[in-house]
């Protein structure tokens, strides 16, 4: 009996403490760390992390991969392995200490402002300044323990890629002076001996570098690119130009190749505009006939000049264009060749669909003489952006909308194949498939491919599995998946941003996702053959690209990992099926925090959608909570992400928030069908309402509406539609599709193309399905809102036009519905300044707590703010007098 209550008080006990936690609220946004930085030793035998919030300050802990060793150094920050793990560096105050893990040794320098290590464990070196001389650098060889020292440095870089040299730019009074450090030797050269230079660029090899100059004096300046060559006595001069208008040096300096090609931009100069006639009339002639808006080319004309493509052949000396006024390097330029999207004189992004001036074209141009060959013709711009140059130059390949299939072109044949020909497979972009122009959105134009060593094969994703192809067109291309995905409903992807040279015989590791679940696994193929590939665990948490990393010299992982209910830690695994944490980093656990959870229901139409359900850790399923219904598209994929909490600059709530002081958020996806995106939005809100309606501890109410931008749109709708919801929060959104369609955008052009074949889904003109346009625009049904509205419109939105807002914002007040619109003075599509952004938060919390919650309504809502009382009253005080807003 007395262990039995024992029991009994731990739970109660237990149950106490954790309703007790506090809630989020503002004094929390800003302060919560993030996930610490963990890294493993080449060899795989340590690890370390940093945590930053310990009550001793920040510490170091290193610990061995496999049995119980572990160590912990206070005030241990930065850190980095030497020799594949043997060694250990890192500063304690201002103390260098290297540390031998496993063995205790150490060793110590002090005095140490900052170091690095470089090197890939034969030949790393150490570089490191003293406090008390910050102008001298000092190498240590770790390997050999040989150390040089340099005065006078005020800056250096090396070559991150083979670790052969290391460059030092070292001052004295009246010049500058690099200095070439080869790793291998530790010979130093002078290569160079000036005024002022910077921006160093390393071919691959390292063997090759480049930089801007200058020199002058002050009105006078001379911008200059030099090149130098391991093994040169001096570097030479690439071009100077008298003036900053053509070689302009800063960020101009693009990359070197391992065969000496430099390339960089130069400003080309701009023509000496004409004289303006004062005694003329100051007007725009628009004309039907223009390639584009008279307010395009205004905006364009106020752009920095033009900036084009030039490569220098260190070997002739040969210095050539590779692209015209108006084209665009898309592809990388390493390659032998390089890729030109030509866009037209006519807006090729936003009147690909019907301007005939508004076409593309797609050139291979030679990176040796500028010769160039004609892929793709007067196209539609949407048809170019998919031509991808492989790593090498090669290849092209491209996706052919109307055939629905891959393409390559022989970049010396000039052969085309079909390289996916006989292949089942979706190559949408899934988050396209309802928007009207979704045959041309190949998820291949938006994913990084990946390619085989020599460009040997092309992986190429559909909507859930991975293929294989040949882009020289003489092997089958092959499901690397076996046709799990699209069986499973799961969808693998790289687990690498980014993977070219991909050895078909090696392991590769894909990140697979369960499209009805959302949870995430890692799993392995051999992406030379067809594979089935075997998930080793499903997980619960949200993997981030870039987010695993290899110990190179063993089987160990870490896995950095998130999820609602837990912020990004590390993990160690060497299978992915069995994870050891190794960080620690949870401060929600401080607060009550959320849980959420995917629910699934039908929509009026009878077909299936998700969403995501947040309630608080304390929820309690005898109480009634108010619902917030926060949506933009499709969100559900979000469900293992973790928010930090903050002030929003969108009409979107803070969930983390809200979630903690009582409130239930719902993020329902919505699917859209072509010429009703309102209409699609209503019924899968209000069927997301319906279902928890059922609920007993849902107040139903009490349900408000969030939505920002697209889903600002989706609000006006729904609350001209709907009388179901208590208030509704619209942030930016458009209410007349009429006036919008013929408006001009931030950037000068048109937004016509945004309703016919972009995000606003109405597949047609205006004269086309002018019913349609009246049917997405909520400001024609004003007299039918009952809902409690607070919208944002400011002057400077480039995106959507104010106008938007004030148009449903004057209607309402005309009927004298409840409507509140919020203008912040020189913000745009969302509300940026900190101070604006905390102000907005808490006028809408306000808003929400007064018409969900019943609390008392603040005075800004009662009694207004008058103009002559702006940024000198806030009327954020409760009004308790009774009055209602």
């Amino acid at each position: 009996m007395k262990k039995l209550f024992c029991v009994w008080l731990f739970i109660v006990s237990y149950l106490f403490v954790s309703a007790q936690k506090p809630t989020i609220d503002s004094s929390v946004y800003g302060k919560w760390p993030g996930g610490a930085g963990a890294a493993l030793s080449d060899d795989g035998k340590y690890f370390y992390y940093t945590v930053d919030n310990a009550s001793d300050g920040s510490q170091l802990i290193l610990q061995a991969t496999i049995g119980n060793w572990k160590r912990t150094f206070s005030h241990a920050d930065p850190c980095d392995f030497g020799l594949k793990g043997r060694l250990v560096l890192f500063k304690q105050g201002d103390t260098l200490v290297f540390y031998a893990p496993g063995t205790d040794t150490r060793k110590y320098i002090p005095d140490v402002f900052s170091f690095w290590v470089l090197g890939s464990g034969k030949q790393d070196w150490l570089v490191f300044q003293c406090k008390s001389e910050r102008q001298k650098w000092n190498l240590q060889n770790l390997t050999t323990s040989r150390e040089l020292s340099f005065d006078d440095v005020s800056d250096f870089s090396f070559d991150d890629a083979a670790y052969s040299a290391f460059i030092l730019k070292r001052v004295s009074a009246d010049k500058s002076e690099l200095q070439r450090i080869n790793l291998s030797d530790g010979a130093v050269t002078t290569i160079w001996q000036g005024e002022k230079a910077d921006d160093f660029k390393f071919s691959p090899d390292g063997n090759w570098l480049a930089f801007p100059a200058e020199t002058g004096e002050k009105g006078s300046v001379k911008k200059q690119l030099w090149f130098y060559r391991a093994g040169a006595a001096n570097a030479g001069l690439v071009i100077q130009n008298d003036s900053q208008d053509e070689f302009d040096g800063t960020n101009n300096l693009q990359c070197v190749t391992n065969t000496g090609d430099i390339f960089f931009y130069k400003e080309m100069r701009a023509e000496k505009p004409p004289t303006i006639n004062p005694k003329l009339a100051a007007v725009d002639v628009y004309s039907y006939r223009d390639g584009k808006l008279q307010s395009q080319q205004l905006k364009e004309n106020k752009r920095p000049k033009t900036r084009c493509v030039f490569v220098y052949d260190t070997g002739s000396k040969k210095i050539t264009r590779l692209e015209n006024d108006r084209e665009r390097v898309v592809s990388d330029l390493t390659a032998d060749k390089v890729l030109v999207v030509r866009d037209s004189t006519g807006d090729g992004y936003d009147e690909w669909n019907w301007n005939p001036k508004a076409v593309s074209s797609v050139y291979l141009v030679s990176a040796q003489d500028g010769s160039r060959k004609c892929l793709l013709k007067d196209a539609p711009f949407i048809n170019a952006v998919s031509y991808k140059l492989s790593p090498t130059g090669k290849y092209v390949i491209y996706y052919d909308a109307f055939k629905k299939a891959y393409f390559s072109y022989d970049t010396k044949t000039a052969a085309r194949k079909n390289i996916t020909i006989g292949i089942k497979g979706n190559w949408i972009e899934p988050d396209a498939c309802d928007k009207p122009d979704s045959i041309y959105e190949d998820i291949n134009t938006t994913q990084k491919v990946g390619w085989l060593k020599d460009d040997a094969g092309v992986l190429l994703y559909s909507q859930t599995d991975l293929f294989l192809a040949d882009p020289a067109g003489v092997k089958p291309a092959i499901n690397l998946t076996g046709g799990e995905g699209h069986a499973r409903h799961i969808r693998f992807e790289l687990a690498a941003i980014r993977q070219n040279d991909i050895d078909p015989k090696a392991s590769l590791l894909l990140r697979a996702t369960n499209l009805d679940t959302k949870a995430t696994a890692i799993c392995e193929i051999i992406p030379g053959k067809i594979n089935h590939p075997k998930i080793p665990k499903w997980l619960p948490y949200s993997i981030s690209d870039g987010n695993i990393a290899k110990a190179s010299g063993s089987d160990w992982y870490i896995v950095n990992m998130e999820s609602a209910e837990k912020p990004e830690n590390a993990y160690l695994t060497t299978d992915f099926k069995l994870f050891r944490q190794i960080t620690n980093v949870e401060p929600q656990k401080t607060y009550n925090w959320l849980t959420d959870e995917l629910i699934t229901w039908k929509t009026p139409d009878g077909k299936t959608t998700q969403g995501i359900l947040y309630k608080s850790e304390n929820f309690d399923p005898k109480k009634k909570y108010p619902v917030i219904f926060d949506y933009y598209e499709r969100r559900s994929g979000e469900l293992h992400k973790f928010l930090y909490p903050r002030y929003t600059g969108d009409a979107e709530v803070d969930i983390p928030t809200y979630v903690s002081n009582g409130y239930l958020v719902l993020v329902p996806d919505i699917h859209y069908e072509v010429g009703y995106p309102g209409r699609s939005a209503l019924n899968a809100v209000v069927s997301a309402a319906d279902y928890l309606k059922r609920f007993s501890w849902v107040d139903q109410k009490h349900m408000g509406l969030a939505g920002h931008s697209f889903g600002g749109f989706e609000t006006d709708y729904i609350i001209a539609h709907s009388h179901r919801f208590a208030a509704a929060s619209a942030g930016a959104g458009m209410t007349d599709y009429i006036s919008a369609y013929g408006s001009i955008m931030g950037n000068g052009t048109s937004r016509e193309h945004q309703y016919e074949l972009y995000r606003d889904r109405i597949g047609a003109t205006l004269w086309q399905r002018p019913d349609l346009y009246m049917e997405n625009s909520p400001v024609l049904r004003a007299d039918k809102i009952s809902t409690p509205v607070l919208m944002l419109a400011d002057l400077d939105d480039a995106d959507v036009p104010h106008e938007q807002g004030f148009e449903l914002f004057t209607a309402l007040r005309r009927l004298q519905k409840p409507a509140w619109l919020l203008q912040y003075d020189g913000e745009g599509h969302g509300v940026d300044k900190p101070v604006d952004a905390k102000d907005y938060s808490i006028r809408v919390r306000q808003f929400f707590d007064y018409y969900l919650k019943g609390l008392p309504p603040p005075k800004w809502m009662t009694e207004g703010i008058p103009a002559t009382r702006k940024q000198i009253d806030t009327g954020y005080e409760l009004d308790t007098s009774g009055t209602k807003p």
